[in-house]
């Protein structure tokens, strides 16, 4: 599904920010980038969509070469949700969620009714059609995550990337982002995110990129990866991966516990 083959970038003629990073993502899967702030998640996020253009490097999506596609095409293959929405003016929500049609659209064109379909539908198989009429700006952080998360649906891509997507919410609506993360993976969406909780990693993801200082420190599955010293040498603090029984559901998950040596 998406190839990225010795991706290296830097701004200007400053260091390295990517360092040969090179994965493959299959259809179906969800891929999670963790690692410390600053290591170079976001800049790579940057470089998939087309915003900035990486030095070296290959990136391809079911065979189509990205890094030589038009703005509009990348459009078409790739949707993405970022942490906070940048909406200031009144729109509703399936004003919002039409707006992931507009590169299916030709210039100046009004949107058909399958756009309209589409848009409706998304809403429907996410269970908040009852949000349509509503302001997209008077929603709660979950029903807005909800909705833009709609909105790269109704795009109809390829890959869809979240960036930090349970980041400022409450404990219900990160149970609830991440169940449909799940969800999705399940009906063979292919999707990458970030988070900054490696319990959540446990939850939804198939494979699992640490990245440290611009290269890929470990990968492999969630539990390959994350592990003690992992964690410890990715952030630079004490952790412990714990198994825990859960006896409502007859099996056992990990979880992630730092260790706080206070009287250190």
């Amino acid at each position: 599904m998406l190839s990225v083959n010795d991706l290296c970038f830097r701004y200007g003629s400053g260091r390295e920010i990517l360092k040969d990073i090179t994965f493959t993502l299959r259809r179906g899967e969800v891929l999670c980038l963790l690692g410390p702030n600053g290591t170079g998640k976001t800049t790579l996020l940057k470089c998939l969509l087309g915003l900035l253009r990486p030095q070296n490097g290959q990136i391809r999506l079911q065979n189509e070469d990205l890094l030589h596609s038009s703005t509009k095409r990348r459009a078409q293959i790739i949707s993405y949700v970022p942490q906070s929405s940048m909406l200031n003016f009144p729109y509703t929500v399936l004003e919002t969620v039409m707006m992931g049609r507009l590169p299916h659209l030709g210039f100046g064109s009004a949107p058909t009714p399958r756009d309209y379909r589409a848009a409706e539908s998304t809403l429907k198989e996410m269970g908040i059609a009852d949000l349509a009429d509503r302001f997209f700006q008077k929603l709660s952080g979950g029903e807005r995550q909800l909705v833009m998360i709609a909105r790269a649906l109704a795009q109809e891509a390829h890959l869809l990337i979240l960036d930090e997507p349970t980041a400022n919410l409450d404990f219900f609506n990160q149970t609830r982002t991440l169940k449909l993360i799940r969800c999705l993976a399940r009906q063979e969406r292919t999707i990458l995110l970030t988070t900054h909780s490696p319990d959540h990693a446990f939850l939804v993801a198939d494979q699992i990129i640490m990245i440290k200082n611009g290269n890929i420190f470990s990968r492999g599955s969630p539990d390959e990866v994350i592990t003690n010293d992992h964690l410890s040498d990715l952030y630079g603090v004490r952790a412990v991966v714990s198994d825990t029984s859960v006896i409502s559901l007859g099996k056992s998950i990990k979880v992630c516990v730092p260790i706080l040596d206070i009287d250190e």
